[in-house]
């Protein structure tokens, strides 16, 4: 009876009880070696398998630097296109800022507002009106949002605005009435 068993020969005796574990022939071929034999059998396979890894490693490298340059490649396209269409946004949104800079100053609400200004009756020669007032914290708002020096002037406890400062007022006045004169 005998059975190869984890590299070791298993061989029955005639007794019962008795077996004997021999090695295989290999194993039983070791102490016969000496050991500056043993030692180049084992560098030698050690060397074996060092290389067969570093092969392994080497070609698995090879693939994804492969993977990772076709990424780059595709990507750097991408990214390529992206910067010009930034590029070109940039320049749409300083052509739009541009033009709101402009409009700005000379909005319509100012235009309006400078027209019905200088042609109402109720503005006087200091640019103030006579029937625009404003109470004590509307003023404040007043002087607050526009920065301007000499936005407003105490009148009887409450505040005529100057529209000369500040004509987008004169929009929606309902106490506008023309001089009689155009100026355009």
């Amino acid at each position: 009876m005998e059975a190869e068993n984890r590299g070791f020969k298993v061989s029955g005796t005639k007794g019962i009880g008795e077996t004997t574990f021999d090695r295989t022939r290999e194993k039983m071929l070791e102490p016969m070696l000496s050991i500056e034999d043993q030692t180049s059998i084992s560098l030698s396979e050690a060397k074996r398998i060092i290389n067969k890894s570093l092969e392994e490693f080497r070609r698995e490298i090879d693939s994804r630097f492969r993977e990772i340059s076709y990424k780059v490649n595709n990507n750097s396209a991408s990214i390529e296109s992206m910067i010009k269409s930034i590029s070109i946004l940039g320049e749409k949104v300083a052509d739009i800022e541009e033009s709101i800079a402009a409009l700005r100053p000379l909005s319509i609400m100012r235009l309006v507002g400078l027209w019905k200004k200088d042609t109402c009756i109720h503005v006087g020669e200091d640019g103030f009106c006579s029937v625009w007032s404003v109470s004590t914290a509307a003023s404040r708002e007043i002087r607050a949002a526009k920065n301007v020096e000499n936005v407003l002037k105490e009148a009887s406890g409450r505040y005529q605005v100057n529209v000369e400062a500040i004509p987008e007022l004169c929009i929606g006045c309902p106490f506008y009435k023309s001089k009689g004169k155009q100026v355009y």
